[in-house]
């Protein structure tokens, strides 16, 4: 009777005890937000446009656990048809400081499209691999969007890629509320 109770015991609760054993930890992913302006005067040497400046703003979505990033860009004031013509002139450099130079890291302008969307340019980027080692200086904002056209090939905008504000916003509340909380006192 015992060896009964044992045994049901047993298989009704080695499974979970013992899955460890056949399938490994899984690790949750961690998303972090980053974000870009991209003008013309972050450029080094900064650029002139004429007639209108250029101008681009842009969300980097990255993965820890897979080492990829998705990549929303508008641009607005350079011509689809420069970008359509020469797709390679689009890039993640780094390591670099603001106004600092850097080789290209990750070529976007081959991996997507630039679309015409209203008055802007528009592309989208899912699952863009990133190699473990840049990862430090792409989260440190040691990272730069460049985007390049046959007036200006060695970039006509450019952003560095740093915590979306938002984020930081609400850290420095956390901070600020953890650092005011003092216990209430009953009397």
């Amino acid at each position: 009777m015992n060896t009964t109770r044992f045994l049901v015991a047993f298989t009704i609760c080695s499974p979970p005890l013992f899955s460890f054993l056949a399938f490994p930890a899984r690790t949750s992913a961690t998303i972090i937000n980053l974000s870009v302006e991209l003008t013309n005067d972050q450029e080094s040497p900064s650029v002139v446009a004429v007639p209108e400046p250029t101008s681009g703003l842009a969300t980097v979505a990255y993965d820890d656990v897979a080492n990829t990033f998705d990549l929303t860009i508008f641009v607005t004031g350079i011509v689809l048809a420069d970008l359509a013509a020469n797709p390679d002139r689009f890039h993640l450099h780094g390591p670099a400081s603001p106004g600092s130079n850097a080789p290209p890291i990750v070529d976007l302008g081959s991996i997507g499209v630039f679309q015409k969307f209203g008055n802007f340019i528009l592309m989208n980027l899912s699952g863009v691999p990133l190699s473990a080692a840049n990862e430090a200086d792409l989260l440190a904002g040691r990272t730069y969007l460049n985007l390049h056209t046959t007036d200006h090939p060695s970039g006509e905008i450019r952003g560095q890629v740093v915590p979306e504000p938002a984020t930081l916003a609400w850290v420095w509340v956390a901070i600020v509320t953890c650092c005011s909380w003092r216990p209430r006192r009953f009397r």
